[in-house]
């Protein structure tokens, strides 16, 4: 009797080293602290703000966080385990990225008077029951020669990377780029962010101004004028939901008319021409949008010159049930507008964000319910199928949905496993 509860016992003590190994791999291997290398991409920048290169600027960072080098950790509350380590120097990572999205705008960087100031107040990354959760704070501020404070604002943004169960330096290293890259967008997209930097130059030129001879100040005053225009807005751009007048809009034109597609080469060149990100054949891509929610179930983006469906589609459709739901959307003159259509690839395309926010990659201001969605564009032609291209907002992905060329019975799907029930985002164009 004595033997048998011996083993018992053994067996127990077996079980619970189970159990604590299984944990700590879920756990990304315990108490092992990883050291990652936090990378920034600029975005896709096709034009410069008109004016840009008389604003010279001075890009600092400071670090407000207690532990510098710690951007995460495995456990959670309940079990703190092993440190996520940033192999450089964050501060002057920021700096870089500033530096690079500026230049991209047609600023000069050359040590001038104008001081951007960016205070680091958190780079982390918590594991969640949603996944690798990271949030990027920054306290941004812009200064002029007297050291007068132009803008203030405080720029956060969170990332969510559901992929896997692991709890690793690598997972939460992609949540943190997300957010970081987010971040920096949204300073740089920021209209009053470029105001504050024309306003501190001509600031500036202008107390250089007092210090000249007066015979001169008029002739100065008047190029001050001239170099720090601000860039006007266009025709063209006033037919954007509120387009600030003062910012110059990095915009692209899109092919609206349908396409045939037969292969992933012709998507690759879509995706690296525009700097579209998709999540096995460019997962560089860092297009930025510029959008707006017109509050009336649309979102305006300014950067390419379309309106889209906040949401879409209530339900999945198969292609026919698509083309009869954009005929009725068109029929009751949704938001005002009869012109809605369904978008092409690259239109679709443009929307992929590269961060996971609400279990998609798509941008906070749509719905996350429709997950998968079609687009106008035919794909391969086999056999008695026909295939079209989708976009999985979900896994972040261009793929194929094939169904039966219409018969008796129109368009019916061959199956959930080929894609074939989707959502639809209509969209129109603006310009």
């Amino acid at each position: 009797m004595k033997k048998f509860w011996l083993l018992k016992l053994r067996f127990v003590f077996f079980l619970s080293g189970q159990l604590i190994l299984a944990t700590l791999i879920i756990s990304g291997c315990g108490v092992k602290d990883d050291i990652i290398k936090i990378n920034y991409s600029p975005m896709f920048v096709q034009s410069k703000i008109d004016g840009a290169e008389s604003v010279n600027i001075t890009v600092e960072a400071i670090d407000a966080r207690i532990e510098k080098s710690n951007v995460g950790r495995k456990g959670d509350e309940y079990a703190i385990l092993g440190k996520i380590i940033a192999q450089q120097n964050l501060i002057k990572t920021i700096e870089e990225a500033i530096v690079a999205e500026l230049k991209n705008r047609g600023f000069t960087l050359d040590g001038g008077k104008v001081v951007v100031v960016s205070e680091l107040i958190k780079f982390f990354n918590e594991f969640k029951a949603e996944g690798s959760v990271a949030e990027v704070i920054m306290n941004v501020q812009v200064k002029n020669l007297e050291g007068n404070i132009l803008y203030s604002k405080v720029i956060s943004e969170e990332s969510i990377n559901e992929e896997g169960i692991l709890r690793s330096g690598s997972k939460a290293k992609k949540a943190l780029e997300g957010a970081f890259v987010m971040a920096v967008q949204k300073l740089i997209r920021d209209a009053d962010f470029i105001n504050a930097l024309f306003e501190a130059q001509t600031r500036t030129q202008e107390s250089d101004i007092k210090q000249q001879p007066q015979t001169h100040t008029k002739a100065v005053r008047k190029n001050v004028k001239q170099k720090t225009q601000k860039p006007n807005q266009t025709p063209e751009a006033q037919k954007l939901a509120s387009l600030p007048k003062d910012v110059s809009i990095v915009r692209i034109s899109l092919r609206s008319e349908p396409k045939a597609i037969r292969n992933k080469i012709e998507i690759r060149k879509i995706l690296a021409k525009f700097n579209f990100f998709e999540i096995s054949m460019n997962t560089q891509g860092s297009f930025a949008n510029d959008l707006f929610d017109n509050r009336d179930g649309t979102v305006t983006d300014r950067a390419t010159g379309l309106m889209w469906q906040k949401g879409g589609s209530l339900k999945s459709l198969d292609n026919s049930g698509a083309k009869r739901y954009l005929k009725q959307l068109k029929k009751q003159g949704f938001a005002g507008y009869s012109d809605w259509r369904i978008p092409t690839v690259e239109e679709m395309a443009s929307l992929l964000a590269r961060s996971r926010i609400n279990g998609v990659h798509l941008a906070s201001e749509f719905d996350s319910k429709q997950k998968t969605c079609w687009t106008v564009d035919k794909g391969d032609l086999k056999n008695y199928s026909i295939y079209v291209w989708i976009v999985d907002f979900k896994q972040g992905q261009i793929k194929q949905a094939s169904f039966k060329k219409p018969t008796d019975m129109a368009n019916w799907p061959i199956s959930a496993d080929m894609n074939a029930m989707n959502y639809i985002k209509a969209v129109r164009s603006v310009r």
